[in-house]
């Protein structure tokens, strides 16, 4: 019955998000966008290479895209006074969570996949399908920070702003935990967005980079579920051990993946795939 639950709340909100300009504006705006930038770096680059610039270009765009996919998730619940009906019907905190982050992934799914089958074409397909995996786990972790602003903010503004600020902090970690003495240092790289992300775009799966993206998306949907109990259960100390709790549980989590040491590589090595007009310019140079 459970299951049924965060269904309805799924198909209500995906549905929601055809109903108003956002998908399709994403949808098109990014298909001329990744059009523009495939055939300007195909002057220069051939192949794998292009489309692994624009991965690389997808992964800091969803830094900034995912949170506008979630931050009306709630605000619109209390905008409308529905968030009391879907109590009053017995559907939990959780399963509201839940179906409302998984219409969000999907909708990231259906964006990513617009630009597949050409990028297939021009590419390898085991680098390509590596690339496309690390950027499509890169915006399930940002809808996951996204959501956990959409329950903790009133306003759709203040919800964006907690996503891109955390986003942007996370996918720059990498290179701020260089002010950080050596043990925290490699922590704090090992959770970098951007870090990971770049072994993906060269062709990379690693079991710790896959459970590292996935715990940190499941660690925020917790905290989601658990700061949405705070706000509307009596009970608000036993929220907050829970909450607690969540992140400890999370950190012992990430300790563990963080020492799986195997990986598969799909690239191949990339191959000399400069253009002839981009080896010529660098002769003369």
């Amino acid at each position: 019955m459970k299951s049924i639950k965060w269904a309805l709340i799924f198909r209500r909100e995906f549905r929601s998000y055809f109903q108003t300009p956002l998908a399709y504006s994403v949808l098109s705006s990014l298909s001329l966008l990744g059009g523009y930038l495939m055939t300007s770096l195909m002057a220069y680059f051939q192949n794998s290479l292009v489309v692994t610039f624009w991965l690389g270009n997808m992964g800091l765009i969803s830094v900034f895209l995912c949170p506008l996919l979630t931050m009306k998730t709630f605000s619109e619940e209390r905008e409308n006074h529905t968030r009391w009906l879907w109590q009053s019907a017995g559907i939990s905190q959780g399963s509201m969570v839940w179906g409302k982050y998984l219409s969000a992934a999907a909708l990231w799914t259906l964006i990513l996949s617009m630009s597949l089958p050409i990028a297939f074409i021009m590419g390898k397909g085991a680098l390509i399908g590596a690339g496309y995996l690390g950027v499509a786990l890169v915006g399930y972790v940002l809808l996951a920070i996204g959501m956990t602003g959409a329950v903790m903010f009133e306003s759709q503004i203040g919800a964006a702003l907690w996503g891109w600020m955390l986003g942007l902090a996370f996918w720059m970690l990498g290179g701020i935990a260089t002010a950080f003495p050596a043990p925290i240092q490699t922590a704090l790289t090992f959770m970098g967005l951007q870090t990971h992300l770049d072994q993906f775009l060269q062709g990379t799966i690693s079991v710790a980079a896959v459970g590292m993206y996935l715990i940190s998306a499941l660690i925020w949907i917790a905290l989601s579920i658990q700061i949405l109990r705070f706000r509307q259960d009596l009970n608000q100390r036993q929220g907050l051990r829970n909450g607690l709790a969540t992140l400890m549980l999370g950190g012992v989590a990430l300790w563990g993946i963080s020492n799986v040491n195997w990986e598969v590589d799909g690239s191949g090595r990339i191959p000399g795939t400069l253009s002839a007009k981009t080896q010529k310019v660098l002769k003369e140079l």
